[in-house]
């Protein structure tokens, strides 16, 4: 968590993280699908040699306020390992 007092919000950053096919993508792109337009960022994603990260952002007005400040999140979804620690 961490705030951003020039933008007057308060962000949380959600890694899903664990083994090789648990579903950390395809629950990334539900939340991604079932959220409107107004209310995120594109889905984005970065691929380095090693690790593929998939992100966006989250800002929905049911999210209240913390602080007096608007709460955002950030979405991450981190490439799973393999039996042997590779990247699957």
């Amino acid at each position: 968590m961490f705030k951003d007092e020039s933008t007057g919000e308060v962000n949380f950053r959600v890694v899903f993280y664990g083994p090789a096919w648990a579903g950390k993508l395809t629950t990334l792109r539900w939340i991604h699908d079932h959220t409107p337009d107004g209310e995120k960022s594109e889905l984005t994603s970065i691929d380095m040699s090693t690790e593929v990260t998939v992100f966006f952002e989250l800002q929905r007005p049911g999210f209240g306020e913390l602080d007096g400040k608007k709460v955002r999140l950030l979405l991450s979804a981190l490439r799973g390992r393999n039996a042997h620690g590779r990247a699957a």
